[in-house]
C-alpha cells in the first residue's frame, strides 16, 4: 500500500467518518484553520513513520504533504502542537471505541521486564543490600552487568481494573 494511500484512506477517512457526527469540542475562541481529523492524522501517520518529534512531524508533513494540508503552512508548530495537546481526550475516546472494534483475544498478554540495580556494579561484591535476594544480572538495552533485581509487568487486554478496585 502507498503511504499516500494509508494516509488518505486508511487513517483521514476512519477519523473523519468517526469525528463528523460528534458535538463541537470548543465553545469559545477562534476556530481552528487546521480541522481535527487533520491533526490526528498528522499525528497518528508521523507516529507511524517513526518521526517521534511534534517540531519533526510538523516540518515532515509541511515539506512532503502541503498540498495535502494546506492550512498546515498558515499555521506555526506551536499551534499545531498546542492544537494537538488539547485534543488528548477526545483521542483517548477514539482509541476505546477503535479498541472495542478491533478483534483481540482476552487471553493475550505482553510481559516485560526491565533492571532494577541495587548498587553500582562496582560495588555489587562488596554491596551487603538485599543479600541473597538480589543477583548478578544483564542489561541489554545498557549491554552491561547489574547487580540488583528485575521487574517483571505484564500487560493484558482482558485484564484491566473495575471502576470499583481503582
Amino acid at each position: 500500500m502507498a503511504l499516500s494511500t494509508f494516509i488518505i484512506f486508511s487513517v483521514f477517512c476512519l477519523l473523519d467518518d468517526h469525528l463528523k457526527d460528534r458535538e463541537p469540542r470548543r465553545q469559545r475562541g477562534p476556530a481552528p484553520k487546521l480541522s481535527d481529523s487533520e491533526v490526528i492524522t498528522i499525528e497518528i501517520v508521523g507516529e507511524f513513520l517513526g518521526i517521534d518529534t511534534d517540531k519533526a512531524i510538523f516540518d515532515y508533513f509541511r515539506r512532503h504533504y502541503g498540498e495535502w494540508f494546506p492550512a498546515l503552512r498558515e499555521v506555526h508548530r506551536t499551534t499545531f502542537a498546542r492544537q494537538a495537546a488539547n485534543l488528548w481526550k477526545l483521542k483517548e475516546d477514539l482509541w476505546q471505541e477503535l479498541l472495542a472494534l478491533t478483534p483481540h483475544d482476552p487471553t493475550f498478554a505482553i510481559c516485560d521486564s526491565m533492571p532494577l540495580p541495587a548498587c553500582l556494579f562496582a560495588r555489587a561484591y562488596r554491596c551487603s543490600r538485599f543479600k541473597g535476594e538480589a543477583a548478578l544480572g544483564k542489561d541489554t538495552l545498557l549491554r552491561q552487568t547489574f547487580y540488583g533485581f528485575r521487574v517483571h509487568v505484564r500487560v493484558s487486554a482482558g485484564l484491566g481494573l473495575s471502576p470499583a478496585s481503582r
